[in-house]
């Protein structure tokens, strides 16, 4: 996953969540890199490179479903922009009940190229709304996705 333009990172981000694949995370944002969320904040990339593990050990599965992508502005060598997402996190509560918590994200990006290729140098999450409804449970012989990293 090289060579990436700056509308393809945020679909190999979310691909890296998804599919519980950090080391592609590594090829996308810059060593000093930053994360920031609503509750937490991961500095430097070795630190982002966790994400996925973490969401893999709360949900199911998740899915990131990229949207409007806008760069906002572009210099030689840096760039900014804002991202987009309805991210779903399907996970199963003690009750027997399956249930789907909805995330509209806002990304605020900063973007650095380092040589020939554009990586992250910042990641804002804003949350603007959630909403947690309940989902058909997988049944686990018609459920073709396996869990997040198998």
């Amino acid at each position: 996953m090289t060579d990436l333009s700056l509308e393809e990172l945020a679909l190999a981000y979310a691909h890296a969540l998804d599919s519980n694949r950090p080391e592609l995370l590594e090829q996308i944002f810059t060593p000093k890199a930053e994360l920031t969320g609503p509750t937490r904040k991961y500095m430097g990339r070795a630190a982002i490179m966790a994400v996925p593990n973490m969401l893999a050990s709360k949900y199911r599965c998740t899915t990131h479903l990229v949207g409007n992508r806008l760069i906002l502005s572009a210099g030689a060598g840096h760039a900014r922009g804002e991202t987009y997402c309805l991210a779903h996190h399907l996970s199963s509560r003690p009750e027997g009940l399956w249930v789907d918590e909805i995330m509209a994200i806002r990304y605020r990006d900063e973007y650095e190229k380092t040589g020939d290729e554009w990586r992250f140098s910042s990641r804002r999450l804003q949350v603007d709304w959630l909403e947690t409804r309940e989902a058909l449970s997988p049944d686990p012989a018609e459920f073709s996705r396996p869990p997040i990293g198998s």
